[in-house]
């Protein structure tokens, strides 16, 4: 007797419920889109604007490449984060290209805030200062450093 009273039950709930499937099937899914059309808006529109503080601070007439050839870099750099795993020597590689402290800002700049997976974590709007603190241990970071230092640039991760 009560399994025929549980499913009487069920069948009363389904019967006041069933009038309001149809809307909430497309709701569910209209606030879903909405979310993902957000996020990717929101990430576009703060990788296309340029920091002016850091702006302010390069000398583009000593930049050593073309600014397409710094998003190049960023690119780079964030393959070799992304995934399993951290390719450090392709990271140590577009640093060696640097030849200036221009040339450090105005990757920043390229690289500006993005949203990085990396096996199970996601970084969040970060930025190449972060990423890389968060990406290298000490000593691959003091490689990183000596790497710049030997080029006689100042700025340090």
């Amino acid at each position: 007797m009560p399994v025929k009273f549980q499913n009487e039950k069920r069948s009363e709930m389904n019967k006041k419920l069933l009038p309001f499937f149809p809307y909430i099937a497309p709701a569910i899914g209209v606030i879903i889109l909405l979310i993902i059309v957000y996020l990717v808006y929101n990430n576009l529109t703060k990788n296309s604007k340029r920091d002016d503080t850091l702006n302010n601070d390069i000398d583009e007439n000593k930049l050593t490449y073309l600014k397409s050839q710094y998003l190049v870099f960023a690119d780079t750099i964030e393959t070799a984060i992304a995934g399993y795993g951290t390719d450090e020597q392709t990271i140590y590689n577009v640093f060696s290209q640097l030849e200036n402290d221009n040339d450090v800002l105005e990757l920043i700049q390229a690289f500006g805030k993005r949203w990085i997976i990396n096996g199970l974590s996601l970084y969040y709007d970060a930025s190449l200062p972060e990423l890389l603190s968060y990406e290298l241990n000490s000593e691959e970071r003091s490689k990183l450093n000596q790497i710049l230092s030997n080029k006689g640039i100042k700025t340090k991760f």
